[in-house]
């Protein structure tokens, strides 16, 4: 089967950055896990960290059966044309919401936190339109930006959890597994789907990959990355904050507003804000990019270029929706979205993975003409 029109071809190093700085674009989701897990958010993103492990594998496995094709070809040659077509679209009816809600949070945060008097709908429609001209640009260029983004996010982070040292009590760590398990299987799946989860599409990008026989460990070291760096983040907060952090609508953001410089409060928290909303566009970024080369795949499109409007304008209304819909939005958050990300991007892959070595696909050698 022939791959998309992107020509466009990435090293397995920046396969790293690109997989850490997409995780961390979910960093949002700690606004409602601190909620549900103050003192155990540490516990959880570990936890879910290691969970995830066997997930991943069946991601690699499926690329490693069929190491050109993305999860839109994959579905037709496992389940077959009708079939396959069907779990494609169900895949594609999922991205599109998907880059819709990312877009509207960092949209809405630069709206709460900088401009309140600015309609956040003003921010989406910027970042939408950086995406576009981003996707416009190919993978090579999304790849490239992440080999900034990534060692800059990690050196401010570590940079704040120094800065306070001096407001940490280990004491707030304790005591452990104080809460009910239904909070903490809430606060789990939700960092466990869409912190983690969402790195699925993927798939869409490991056919550019040039160096394909380390995929596997360029994969494994990209999702540490991530991992560590949400639990710094988690243990900076809970250290700092401790059960505060339940009741705060932004426990990250008030974290790093107690940094001080000199005993003087030194107000710098909007770099390391600036940073999350640039991450978090980030991973907006790749998810478009994705939808983008899906649909491309779907339609048997000559080029996804010809679609970047028409779906710019679908992902708008989209975030239309959301605006309309936010406290919903926040409650599902937590509660029906992450079931459903768990349902069509752990288990269908499943799926595909056993359906696939039960037919003994691909037909043709890894690496061969899978046509």
């Amino acid at each position: 089967m022939e791959m998309s029109s992107e020509k466009g071809r990435i090293p397995g190093s920046e396969l790293i950055f690109m997989l850490s700085n997409f995780m961390l674009g979910s960093i949002y989701v700690t606004t409602y896990t601190f909620g549900f897990t103050p003192r155990n958010e540490w516990l959880v993103v570990i936890l879910a960290g290691i969970i995830y492990i066997p997930f991943a594998l069946i991601n690699i496995k499926l690329s490693d059966r069929f190491p050109n094709e993305n999860i839109i070809q994959i579905n037709d040659r496992v389940f077959g044309r009708v079939l396959g077509k069907v779990v494609s679209v169900v895949y594609c009816l999922f991205l599109l919401p998907a880059c819709a809600v990312n877009l509207r949070f960092p949209s809405a945060f630069l709206t709460n936190i900088f401009m309140l008097e600015t309609p956040f709908i003003v921010f989406a429609l910027f970042l939408l339109l950086l995406c576009v001209w981003i996707a416009k640009k190919g993978i090579e260029t999304i790849s490239r930006v992440s080999i900034v983004l990534s060692p800059l996010i990690i050196f401010f982070i570590i940079t704040y959890s120094l800065l306070l040292t001096n407001k940490m009590d280990v004491s707030r760590l304790l005591p452990v597994f104080d809460i009910p398990p239904k909070k903490f299987i809430q606060s789990f799946n939700t960092i466990l789907s869409i912190y983690m989860g969402e790195s699925f599409f993927f798939s869409m990008i490991l056919p550019y990959v040039k160096d394909k026989k380390n995929i596997r460990k360029n994969y494994f070291i990209g999702l540490a990355l991530g991992v560590f760096v949400m639990l710094v983040i988690a243990l900076m907060v809970t250290l700092v904050l401790g059960n505060v952090a339940s009741i705060s609508t932004a426990p990250l953001v008030q974290t790093v507003r107690l940094v001080e410089v000199l005993n003087i409060n030194a107000r710098i928290e909007f770099i390391f804000m600036s940073f999350l909303v640039i991450v978090a566009f980030y991973k907006c970024c790749i998810l478009f990019y994705a939808a983008l080369l899906a649909l491309e795949t779907l339609l048997k499109l000559k080029s996804y270029k010809v679609i970047i409007i028409p779906v710019a304008i679908m992902v708008f209304g989209l975030i239309m929706i959301t605006a309309a819909n936010s406290v919903t939005l926040a409650e599902d958050s937590t509660n029906s979205i992450p079931l459903v990300i768990f349902a069509l991007l752990f288990v269908l892959p499943i799926i595909t993975l056993i359906t696939a070595a039960a037919r003994k696909l691909p037909k043709t050698p890894p690496g061969g003409d899978s046509a």
